[in-house]
């Protein structure tokens, strides 16, 4: 199952929000591959190297050209823990904020 792994900056404080909240932050200008991303299963997003929600990407995204092929409008729904990640501490250290794994490879960083 392939993970499509956003990373919040720190400089958010994302205490009290919802999973609407946090997607509407998570929504856009991220660099991704775009062949990898047609295989992603879900969308977790962390902040501080903690989970905080996964969600289901919609299939209709906004790809900006001019901006190298970044990608926004994701219209992300809450998957509801679908990955088993929400809540967990991984041991995640790339400076990339937008990455592609798999599940597997995610759980085995689970602090």
């Amino acid at each position: 199952m392939k993970i499509w792994v956003l990373k919040l900056s720190p400089r958010y404080d994302l205490s009290g929000m919802n999973d609407k909240r946090i997607a509407q932050l998570a929504d856009g200008d991220w660099k991704v591959n775009l062949n990898s991303l047609k295989m992603v299963d879900y969308v977790i997003v962390m902040h501080e190297q903690k989970v905080v929600f996964d969600y289901v990407l919609n299939d209709t995204i906004q790809l900006n050209l001019k901006k190298d092929f970044r990608v926004s409008n994701l219209g992300l729904k809450n998957a509801n823990n679908a990955t088993g990640l929400v809540g967990e501490f991984l041991d995640y250290r790339t400076a990339n904020p937008s990455t592609i794994k798999d599940l597997d490879d995610l759980q085995k960083l689970i602090k």
